[in-house]
């Protein structure tokens, strides 16, 4: 049965208060400003999150990933519907499965795991080794088997990783529409646009054929893929696709990077932005499950923003190369 929006009252509540701990510009300000690591860092230590203890960027990974793994357990403490929040840490369950996957093959290749997705990664690990996964969702149990068998017959991570990419879209699907909630089923189709125009841009920029490009793409999301193909055959013509949409901009950046006229930071920020300017809706929902998931989205925009500004200070890069760098923020 769908819940009712009053069903959100006290947890809507909660997050409103968490809000207030979200950066915004006046926070963004004080961390460009600060003349030493020590000062930057101090204010996101006034926001909550846990002690950098020294200017590199293992301290910086640590704290963030900390507070992701706090924020979620914060809010798991008092929301009832937990299909919600383990939504938007899907991603992370596949993040640690395309890492076991590739660290069969490849172990210099190996990432760090994230405890941040709803299957602890020690029991992802246990299943991988015996494979075994009649505890996971079918769309996830098939993508980790195809997609090890890709990486075994062709050696290409890249090959493997569209494949779970593909299984992690359509359980996405899957449990946005369980939610049954509009704002969800919205935010997981620009998701799918988002990551589907970063597919194309990328591909057509290392002139990479047809078929690699279908092959990159997603179903599921407001932009008709046989568009993006028709455009990936031509080489160009993806603002005319976005025209009038949220990803307008993005494309725009999108095609100019696509031809080499110019880099990626322009484009990829604003994608993020794309993402952030659809998830500002929840901020005027009374109380409902827009704003539980807006939230979680939001700290991790502000978790990447922090890691830019930090990581930007260490390089020794000025406060204006750092700021176009940046996301949008919620608040």
């Amino acid at each position: 049965m769908k819940r009712r929006d009053t069903d959100y009252l006290y947890s809507t509540t909660r997050i409103r208060a968490m809000e207030k701990n979200l950066l915004n510009a006046e926070r963004i300000g004080r961390m460009l400003d600060a003349k030493s690591f020590e000062d930057t860092v101090r204010i996101p230590a006034e926001m909550g999150y846990g002690e950098i203890t020294e200017p590199s960027q293992k301290s910086i990974e640590h704290a963030l990933a900390k507070e992701r793994d706090d924020t979620i357990k914060t809010i798991l403490s008092f929301v009832d519907e937990c299909g919600i929040v383990d939504i938007i840490r899907l991603k992370y369950d596949y993040h640690n499965i395309k890492t076991l996957i590739k660290a069969e093959h490849m172990p210099e290749e190996a990432d760090i795991l994230s405890g941040a997705g709803h299957i602890p990664f020690d029991v992802i690990k246990t299943s991988m080794r015996e494979s075994d996964f009649g505890d996971f969702d079918p769309i996830m149990r098939g993508g980790i088997i195809e997609a090890r068998e890709v990486l075994s017959r062709t050696n290409d991570p890249q090959l493997s990783d569209f494949v779970l990419d593909r299984a992690y879209f359509a359980e996405l699907l899957k449990s946005a529409g369980e939610t049954k909630s509009g704002f969800i089923g919205g935010y997981v189709r620009l998701l799918i646009d988002v990551y589907n125009l970063r597919a194309w841009v990328r591909a057509t920029r290392q002139k990479k054929n047809i078929e690699f490009i279908k092959n990159a793409l997603i179903s599921g999301g407001d932009t008709d893929v046989s568009r993006l193909l028709s455009a990936g055959a031509e080489r160009g013509g993806i603002n005319e696709i976005y025209s009038g949409t949220r990803l307008s901009e993005a494309a725009a950046a999108g095609e100019r990077a696509a031809s080499g006229e110019t880099g990626f930071l322009d484009f990829e920020r604003l994608c993020d932005n794309a993402l952030i300017e659809y998830i500002k809706s929840a901020k005027y929902v009374a109380f409902g499950e827009a704003p539980i998931a807006a939230y979680l989205i939001a700290k991790e925009a502000d978790i990447t923003n922090i890691r830019i500004i930090l990581a930007g200070k260490l390089e020794g890069l000025s406060a204006d190369e750092i700021r176009a760098r940046l996301r949008g923020q919620y608040v």
